[in-house]
């Protein structure tokens, strides 16, 4: 049986070669299936943390069984469509809201053109390992939404004409509703507060603390996207803690959970609510949760819930959702 990743293998090799890695299988013609659909690459992300030595990738822990490799790839491919729902709903309402108080309070449709609005911020990222930085202002955000719109305005019928955001007079109700999700962030954060501060009030949120937030909406939003690995994911784009105060009691400290499945939820539900406060969107990712922690190899903890988890304003209602389902 070859091991080289390079060289092609059937489905069935596959099969034998997960098993002489002692991965046991309770239905390999199922099995067969899944591999066939889904794909052993794509698998391999959720069974690759169960080998004795994830560098060699010779033995799988014992009793690692594909059938709970399996329930726990459906259990996030469901969890991304819960997330993606979401990430729809507070994307549009946010580009709503952020537009209709721009225009208005500017008294002007094309308010993004207008350069004294904005600020500039200094952008770190790594290649190669090295760390770069890059100041990224108005000037760029217009080149990138540019950018953005010429490679979709085909697919926009009252786009074919546009040439330049600068010249062809795209109203800003008009204009978030083509740019991405991420030109969006960049254009929110770049706005000076004077400017948005009846925009962030909506949300009872200081400017830096809702920044910080939808940069991790989008990151998660792309994740999701690109069907990435995420329930037990180290997200790397972190959300920033709220301090405490009597207008914005018991918001819970996210410090020591930042990094975790849990702190995304909890800003996804933090909106979620705040967009519509009777949404059924926290029960059912709460429920799926739920029904899948019969996985041994899912948990509460691993997730990133703590044991006082519904301690604060936005889980206080649900203290007893998991009761008997798990030891916290």
């Amino acid at each position: 049986m070859p091991t080289n990743h390079n060289i092609p293998t059937s489905f069935s090799q596959q099969i034998s070669l997960l098993k002489s890695r002692n991965l046991i299988f309770n239905d390999e013609s199922r099995a067969l299936k899944y591999l066939s659909y889904i794909g052993y690459h794509r698998l391999a992300m959720y069974w690759n943390t169960f080998y004795v030595d994830k560098h060699t990738k010779e033995q799988f822990k014992p009793q690692i069984k594909f059938e709970d490799i399996l329930q726990l790839y459906i259990f996030d491919r469901k969890l991304r469509t819960l997330f993606m729902e979401a990430a729809e709903r507070i994307e549009v309402c946010f580009k709503v809201l952020f537009s209709n108080i721009l225009s208005t309070t500017q008294d002007n449709a094309f308010w993004f053109l207008n350069g004294e609005l904005f600020s500039s911020r200094k952008d770190i990222f790594y290649i190669d390992c090295k760390k770069q930085e890059e100041i990224y202002n108005h000037s760029k955000l217009l080149d990138d939404i540019n950018s953005n719109i010429l490679k979709f305005k085909k697919n926009i019928d009252s786009l074919h004409s546009f040439s330049d955001i600068a010249t062809t007079r795209i109203p800003s109700w008009q204009l978030v509703d083509v740019i991405t999700f991420g030109n969006f962030s960049k254009m929110i954060s770049l706005v000076k507060g004077e400017y948005s501060t009846k925009f962030y009030e909506v949300f009872c949120l200081p400017k830096a603390i809702f920044d910080n937030w939808l940069e991790c909406i989008v990151s998660v939003r792309n994740i999701c996207a690109h069907y990435g690995l995420f329930y037990r994911r180290t997200f790397s784009t972190t959300p920033r803690s709220l301090s405490k105060s009597k207008k914005r009691a018991r918001l819970i400290d996210l410090e020591e959970v930042k990094s975790t499945f849990y702190a995304e939820f909890f800003i996804f539900s933090f909106f979620m609510k705040q967009i519509s406060p009777s949404t059924s969107w926290c029960d059912r990712v709460l429920s799926l949760i739920k029904e899948n922690l019969n996985n041994p190899h899912l948990s509460l903890e691993l997730l990133g819930f703590r044991e006082n988890w519904y301690d604060n304003i936005i889980f206080e209602d649900k203290k007893d959702f998991f009761n008997n389902s798990t030891s916290l």
